[in-house]
């Protein structure tokens, strides 16, 4: 939707808003659907959460107005990995935030609900030369400049890397099941699944994750390890959730299995996308989707990407 369709810009002072509070990794298929399409053009717009569309279509709009724009969001746009790909292009269109109140925890009434930690942050075309900022202290702070983690100081950027700057141990996911859901049950399940097929008992164990500890539910996982073929083939459910989890993994192509099948490379001058599919033998599109790049074809001198390994 063109916010210009339904009201022009030069009709408007204030747009405000409260967005909602939806990480990247618990979009559902819709919000990622309208993600690539207002946040596509972004190069690793895969790592931000669903609120900032807003405030891309926000800065778009009021880009060389006078219209004031200020949202409620999560504070995961003004930390880390999300700042770079965010912040660098709303100040890009010339945009400044004028104020903004610093990370606070947005209480609800509901029982066993995690805290929210929320900011507020006001942005416009127009500067103010005396910028704002707040605390949950009660504190006030008058800026030069607010840059895009929320601090007095220049628009400076953490960009991520390929590898660490000091001789330590490699990061990697801690535990990321490529499963399709079915090596993990509700309770729910668990129950139904036991009064059908009590042998499956055996191999069914709780499996706590963060939400369930917040939130105090439970949760199970089919465990296998050590576990005797023979005793396998004697429970039914237990065999069919395995085939169901083989047929899931040899149709899945996510981005773990694509990373398993690449290659970090160092980008040259005069390399573009098409250049590098032809050197690699993949394709332009594999690489943007490896590297989370959506439709961008900006490529810059010394940056290291991944391509896809050849067949």
């Amino acid at each position: 939707m063109n916010w210009s369709d339904i009201v022009k810009p030069y009709e408007l002072d204030y747009i405000m808003g409260n967005p909602p509070f939806v990480g990247t990794k618990m979009m559902n298929e819709s919000q990622k659907q309208d993600t690539k399409q207002i946040l596509g053009s972004l190069k690793r717009y895969g790592v931000l959460d669903y609120v900032a569309c807003w405030f891309k279509k926000a800065s778009d709009y009021i880009s060389n107005s006078t219209i004031h724009a200020s949202f409620v969001a999560t504070n995961s746009i003004i930390q880390g990995e999300q700042v770079p790909v965010l912040w660098k292009y709303i100040f890009s269109k010339k945009i400044y935030i004028n104020f903004a109140y610093k990370p606070f925890v947005w209480n609800n009434e509901a029982q066993n609900q995690a805290h929210v930690h929320c900011v507020i942050i006001g942005f416009s075309s127009v500067v103010n030369k005396d910028k704002i900022l707040y605390n949950s202290s009660n504190q006030i702070s008058h800026c030069k400049n607010i840059n895009g983690y929320l601090f007095d100081g220049n628009n400076v950027f953490i960009t991520n890397r390929p590898a660490p700057l000091s001789n330590v141990p490699r990061m990697h996911n801690g535990c990321k099941l490529l499963d399709g859901g079915f090596y993990t049950l509700t309770s729910q399940e668990r129950k139904e699944a036991i009064s059908k097929d009590p042998y499956a008992d055996k191999f069914i164990r709780p499996y706590l994750g963060a939400k369930n500890f917040i939130h105090g539910t439970a949760r199970y996982c089919i465990w296998l390890k050590d576990a005797n073929p023979k005793d396998i083939h004697q429970s039914p459910f237990i065999l069919d959730r395995i085939n169901k989890v083989a047929e899931f993994r040899s149709q899945q192509k996510s981005k773990a299995s694509m990373l398993s099948n690449s290659q970090e490379v160092t980008v040259n001058d005069g390399d573009t996308l098409a250049t590098l599919a032809s050197q690699y033998g993949t394709t332009a599109q594999a690489i943007q989707d490896l590297n989370d790049m959506g439709t961008s074809n900006s490529l810059t001198a010394g940056q290291t990407i991944r391509v896809p390994n050849s067949n």
